[in-house]
């Protein structure tokens, strides 16, 4: 409902006499003060049942005070301090939601802001002493006092007496009591004050008239009735217990409640909001715009979510804000705004539509606040270009065929252009090839390219200009492109066809050819020279030998023949050198192949060859012939000798030009070993041709070879012997064991003999026969005499202890050198008995004793290890000697006979 029009009786006259004052300090408690009785009445229950309690006094009531006029209480009321000067008297009092304490004095105003402790003064000069309600609200933003004044005149006597007329006036505080301003004014006698105001939250008030309540909701500027208590003449205190029950008195002390107050509209606040316009944008840039939203209430703003209007189109582009977001007094809110035209121009508008919330005495506040924006793009004219903006044509003969040549025209533009016209009147000389349609579209960076011809109608200079117009969003663009030819006297005029030969790549091993031809296009004739060609020897040429006179119209076929001489790149030209009766022109054909490698066909005459049956010590040889049936030349670089007994002298590399051959010379070898009936091998010829050579297989079949035997051994009976000094003894063949035809050039073997008694003497022995340490011997080149005898060994005799020794031949063998085409087997072997038979005689102890028995000091050492002299005796025989050691005294230290042997002895 928008008014106060139920209220029910809950205190009545006859219960609490006339109540002067009404005052609640929560939605329980409040108290009230009567007139007639002087008593106070206290509510705990909202004001539906009330209680006698205090007397003569006014109160209000405080979060943990009481005020009564000029005091306060923290005690409810059993003790209480004035904050009053000496002459300040007022009935006035008052408090606000938050606990605040108000109390009027004469032309002041007193507000405490800490439960009643301390009080701070303001002067009010239109505040005289009858004050009869005052009441506050306070919020983040405002903290706002109504004080309800009755006009007074005052005379000054001891007691204050006063007169009335009965006006009350409404003063309003939007400071805290520095400063008060008076909006309301009574339209007639029934709506005069009471004396009574209330004041609630968002700016909301109740005061009372002889007639009923008034409310207002914008802080005391405006008032509107909402009704009353029924028959009454005037309201003297009003109360507010919650947001939705008003609570007042009556002149006859009845108290009247009303539970369903109007609900005053609240008030949103506004953000201050600033958009932004973009211009000078062209369509195909973007442009960029910061949203701003200022906050300046005192609660903090939350933004918890941005959505961009429908209207906007997609050329707007919100981004790079994080939500939710606070904002207090301090801080600006920017939303960036990217402007996207897109190739599109004019006026566009957007906007951001934010929303939030913020506190208000303890309410959250939703808010959709919009902010706008808006961006102008302009048109962006043509960029079009052409390839060229100046045509030359040839000089051309007025007989000539016409010349053309193109140019491209493309759109450097960021949107398509539309080609409306062109290319304008252009002179007699000069025409467009190219049809073209308008209007044609030419999207960004693409390009169409037209063709110009050039006919010259005589001789001189001609020149035109063609002019092509783009549009673009509006905007046209002109570019112009200027032609200019010379017509000149008929002459010839030498066309010739292919400008050059590409041949593609080709085998050493294959040819090619090309034709092309010479022709006069122009209206006269004309000289050409004897074609040339130069380069590489691999190109032939069929043209004219001789000058010739070729007249218009006439044409000249030629022939190029390509002969691979060489691989890799080839090249040449042929040169044109003409005269069209004015001037000399020059012209040059270049030729270009590449030659690859050709095939190598390697062929042999023959698959095998079989040497037949040949002794051991026969050889045979033959030729095998290899041709390169390719067409490129062809490399052997070795052979593969398979078996045993084949050999060849070749010598390699061998290189074989296309249609050649050449010989391999191979034969057989010499097979010593013998004991093989055949031997077999292959031939694998070894070269880069590209076929596989198949092996040439190789044979041959031994016949029986010569055995023979050879054997020696050693005369047992001496030669020369006896009583003599020395003793010689023959080594023979062995019986039918022959030495004669083998070839053996040496024979080795050992023997065994006492070498005290005999010792080997090569005076005494044949030439042929030689020994090492008289055990070892080896007879050269042993050929046999008449009498089988091969050698002859003969042996130095001395006086032992001994005089027989047995002489044993062992170990004999042959070198392996030997007749070829012989198997040989070999023996040796025998056994000499020596007996010395003494005889007396001095000539036959002198001869065997030699005639001395020589002996000689080596070496003396002393030995400090073993405290002794080792003395070294060299002897020339095997003999007893006296030994005999003197001292550096010449005193003999030792005497002794000791056994010598033949050669170094120790003592």
């Amino acid at each position: 409902n928008d008014s106060c029009r139920s209220w029910k009786q809950v205190l009545t006259p006859s219960q609490a006499g006339i109540i002067e004052y009404l005052s609640f300090g929560d939605q329980n408690i409040g108290t009230i003060v009567t007139t007639s009785f002087g008593r106070n009445y206290i509510t705990k229950d909202g004001g539906n049942t009330w209680i006698a309690a205090l007397y003569g006094i006014n109160l209000a009531i405080g979060p943990h005070y009481f005020i009564a006029p000029g005091t306060v209480s923290f005690d409810t009321g059993k003790t209480w301090k004035g904050f009053f000067t000496s002459n300040e008297v007022s009935i006035a009092i008052g408090k606000d939601n938050k606990g605040h304490g108000f109390c009027s004095g004469f032309n002041s105003f007193y507000a405490s802001y800490d439960s009643g402790v301390t009080w701070i003064r303001h002067a009010v000069p239109n505040l005289d002493y009858e004050c009869w309600s005052i009441s506050g609200y306070s919020s983040c933003h405002d903290s706002v006092i109504y004080i309800a004044n009755e006009d007074a005149t005052g005379i000054e006597n001891p007691k204050w007496i006063f007169s009335h007329n009965h006006e009350c006036d409404l003063f309003v505080s939007r400071d805290g009591g520095k400063s008060f301003q008076s909006y309301y004014k009574p339209t007639s006698a029934s709506r005069r004050l009471t004396g009574t105001v209330v004041a609630a939250k968002h700016g909301v008030a109740y005061a009372a008239t002889y007639s009923g309540v008034i409310m207002t909701t914008d802080y005391g500027v405006t008032w509107t009735d909402i009704g009353g208590p029924p028959g009454i003449l005037h309201s003297f205190s009003l109360a507010i217990i919650d947001d939705s029950t008003l609570v007042t008195l009556d002149s006859t002390g009845s108290i009247w409640m009303c539970n369903n107050i109007p609900l005053p509209k609240r008030v949103i606040y506004r953000p201050i909001t600033k958009g932004f316009t973009l211009s000078s944008i062209t369509s195909c840039d973007s442009g960029k715009g910061i949203l701003t939203l200022q906050h300046s209430f005192c609660s903090p703003l939350i933004i918890t979510k941005l959505t961009p209007l429908s209207s906007n189109s997609p050329k707007f582009v919100v981004k790079g804000v994080t939500l939710p977001d606070t904002i207090d007094q301090t801080k600006t809110f920017t939303v960036p705004v990217s402007f996207q035209p897109n190739k599109s121009y004019g006026t566009f508008k957007g906007g951001v539509k934010v929303h939030g919330y913020y506190l208000d005495e303890g309410d959250s506040i939703f808010i959709d606040t919009t902010i706008f924006f808006s961006a102008i793009s302009t048109p962006v004219p043509p960029n079009f270009i052409s390839s060229s903006n100046y045509l030359a044509f040839d000089t051309l003969s007025t007989c000539a065929l016409p010349q053309d040549t193109t140019v491209t025209l493309t759109n450097k533009g960021c949107d398509t252009l539309q080609i409306i016209s062109g290319p304008g009147a252009l002179a007699a000389e000069f025409s467009l090839v190219t049809s073209l349609s308008f209007p044609l579209k030419l999207p960004p960076d693409s390009s169409i390219t037209i063709k110009f011809r050039f006919k010259p109608s005589g001789t001189g200079f001609f020149s035109t200009r063609a002019t092509f117009t783009a549009e673009q969003q509006t905007l046209t663009q002109d570019i112009f492109i200027t032609l200019q030819g010379e017509g000149e006297k008929d002459v010839g005029i030498l066309s010739y066809t292919p400008k050059q030969f590409s041949f593609p790549s080709i085998s050493i091993c294959n040819h090619d050819s090309a034709s092309g031809f010479v022709a006069n296009i122009g209206c006269d004739s004309m000289n050409l020279d004897p074609t040339t060609i130069f380069g590489n020897t691999d190109f032939k040429l069929t043209a004219n030998s001789l000058q010739l006179t070729v007249k218009p119209k006439d044409t000249i076929y030629y022939k190029v023949y390509l002969n691979p001489a060489q691989k890799g790149l080839r090249q040449g030209y042929l040169v044109l050198n003409s005269n069209d009766g004015v001037k000399s022109r020059r012209d040059t054909i270049p030729f270009t192949v590449t030659v690859s490698d050709g095939t190598r066909i390697l062929a042999k005459n023959i698959s095998a060859v079989d040497f037949g049956s040949i002794s051991v010590c026969d050889e045979k040889d033959t030729l095998v012939t290899l041709r390169n049936t390719g067409c490129d030349t062809l490399f052997i670089s070795g052979y593969n000798l398979s078996g045993a007994g084949f050999g060849s002298d070749t010598k390699f590399p061998i290189i074989i030009l296309p249609g050649k051959d050449t010989v391999i010379h191979f034969y057989t070898l010499l097979d010593t070993a013998g004991g093989k009936l055949s031997t077999t091998g292959t031939l694998t010829i070894q070269s880069n041709s590209d076929n596989t050579l198949s092996p040439i297989t190789l044979n041959r079949t031994y016949t029986a070879s010569i055995r023979k035997a050879v054997g020696l051994y050693l005369d047992p009976t001496p030669k020369i012997g006896g009583d003599l000094s020395f003793v010689t003894y023959n080594i023979k063949e062995s019986p039918n064991k022959s030495f004669t035809g083998s070839g053996i050039s040496k024979v080795n073997f050992d023997l065994n003999y006492n070498t005290d008694l005999l010792q080997f003497t090569s005076s005494k022995s044949s030439a042929n026969i030689s020994s090492t340490g008289g055990k070892n011997f080896t007879i050269m080149n042993p050929l046999a005499d008449k009498d089988g005898v091969i050698a002859t060994v003969g042996f130095q005799v001395y006086l032992t202890k001994d005089s027989t020794t047995t002489i044993d031949l062992v170990n004999a063998n042959i070198d392996t050198s030997h007749a070829p085409c012989t198997t040989l087997s070999f023996s040796g072997g025998g056994i000499a008995i020596f007996n010395y038979q003494f005889l007396c005689g001095e000539r036959s102890i002198a001869g065997f004793m030699n005639g001395t028995m020589p002996m000689k000091i080596i070496s003396i050492r002393p030995n400090p290890a073993k405290d002794d002299i080792e003395i070294n005796v060299q002897s020339a025989t095997k003999q007893e000697a006296n030994i005999e050691i003197f001292n550096a005294l010449g005193v003999k230290v030792l005497s002794d006979r000791k056994n010598m042997i033949a050669g170094e002895n120790t003592i």
